[in-house]
């Protein structure tokens, strides 16, 4: 049995010794990350570089706001807060895609708003969100409580990247931001008298 067939069999419902046993590829993970359905499910909360694809699954079905194909393979075992290669969870790419309702399922379903590889200085979906011409899908992150002030790549926050706009939609952007988490003022700086 090749190694793309083994995938068939990862779910979290299975017991890890029937995976297992119809998968000899698997006998490593499951019994790597321990015994039972915690094991099986951990499958595919852990990256996996060789097998990109099918732990990229639900990023792909997040990007093409497939509901449907998401809840379906979060019941599967998949983690909402996996990042792929380039530092993004499932969320991210929803953003991005702009859809709307999409990220409003995926934060139901239990994804961190403020989502960000720290490891490799990812971005938070508000830093992509205040970068499109979408101020709704903005104020659903803030009241959700995405916070403006995660620094991300180039040391650039979702605030910082709002007010570098200087188009209607980013100062629409920019105000939402303010109205949901003003910014704080800085210690250090006398006020002007």
């Amino acid at each position: 049995m090749g190694h793309n067939a083994c995938l068939t069999y990862r779910c979290a419902r299975t017991p890890t010794l029937a995976i297992a046993s119809r998968c000899p590829l698997l006998v490593p993970y499951a019994f790597g990350y321990g015994a039972g359905e915690l094991g099986v499910r951990q499958l595919m909360t852990a990256y996996d570089s060789e097998d990109f694809f099918e732990v990229e699954r639900l990023h792909r079905a997040a990007s093409a706001g497939d509901i449907g194909e998401m809840e379906r393979l979060i019941n599967s075992g998949y983690s909402l807060e996996l990042f792929d290669y380039l530092g993004r969870a499932p969320l991210h790419y929803a953003v991005e895609g702009q859809h709307y309702k999409a990220v409003e399922w995926l934060l139901a379903a239990g994804a961190n708003v403020n989502s960000h590889d720290q490891k490799h200085i990812g971005e938070t979906p508000l830093c992509y969100a205040v970068q499109s011409d979408y101020p709704e899908l903005v104020e659903l992150l803030l009241r959700k409580g995405a916070d403006p002030d995660i620094t991300g790549w180039m040391a650039n926050t979702a605030r910082t990247r709002a007010a570098k706009r200087n188009d209607d939609e980013g100062r629409k952007i920019s105000a939402l931001i303010e109205h949901y988490k003003p910014a704080k003022p800085n210690p250090g700086k006398k006020p002007k008298r």
